[in-house]
């Protein structure tokens, strides 16, 4: 069996740092390929000015929302609601005493909207310029006025002829996809994409992307909820049935 997926590979496209904690995660869960990390974009930290002490719920549904803020979070009574393990270890970490943490934004969002309805409280959602839900305008729909914050965005990397020569490697078997932005760079620096790639996609809204920008019959695979612990479980578990 092991023979099976020698040589087989999958493409990590996070940053450097993440994709190497991703790889551990993947190898943790006893994935049998060989693991290539070439980062596609770069997250740039935009540190806009917060005045935390002013809200009484902080929403956050990435790790990089909350990083270059440990000194306004450390012992904060925040009524902080976070999605992924990652996230919720690092406001533990920072002493945050109200946490509400999901696995999915769909049972963050059915929670926080029991939760609005008790109290008018004052409410920031922090975000990076690229999301897969737009949660000021959803909870406005309820009835729910919140403030939002840029604190981060990704940037393209520079155009490498590397990536393409990646993309056709006849071993590479996966690519995993975890922005839009991504796609959109994948399409911009390759002039060749080819079809027996399987996209391993964090969200549905990747899907969509790689579909149309590169063809409507691209092999994808989503993760059924747009968390780092289950796209982990996604590749591990559809990455053997692929290569066998």
């Amino acid at each position: 069996m092991e023979k099976i997926f020698l040589n087989k590979k999958i493409l990590l496209t996070r940053s450097l740092k993440e994709s190497k904690e991703f790889k551990k995660l993947l190898l943790k869960a006893n994935f049998p390929g060989k693991v290539i990390i070439f980062p596609l974009l770069e997250i740039q930290y935009l540190e806009p000015k917060l005045e935390l002490e002013n809200y009484d719920v902080l929403i956050a549904t990435s790790l990089h929302a909350l990083k270059k803020y440990k000194n306004l979070l450390t012992n904060s009574n925040l009524n902080v609601f976070s999605v992924g393990k990652r996230t919720n270890d690092f406001l533990e970490k920072q002493g945050v005493n109200k946490l509400f943490n999901y696995k999915k934004v769909s049972d963050l969002l059915l929670s926080l909207e029991k939760f609005l309805e008790a109290k008018n409280f004052k409410t920031i959602y922090l975000r990076g310029n690229n999301i897969s839900l737009d949660i000021k305008s959803y909870l406005k729909t309820l009835g729910h006025e919140i403030d939002e914050k840029i604190v981060y965005k990704q940037k393209m990397k520079k155009a490498l002829r590397e990536v393409e020569k990646i993309i056709n490697d006849k071993n590479l078997i996966g690519v995993a996809l975890f922005s839009e932005k991504s796609v959109e760079f994948l399409r911009k620096n390759c002039s060749n994409i080819p079809l027996d790639k399987t996209f391993f996609c964090f969200s549905e809204k990747i899907e969509k992307k790689v579909k149309y920008l590169i063809s409507e019959h691209t092999k994808c695979v989503t993760s059924s909820s747009p968390i780092i612990e289950q796209m982990v479980e996604t590749i591990s578990k559809k990455f053997t049935k692929i290569v066998t």
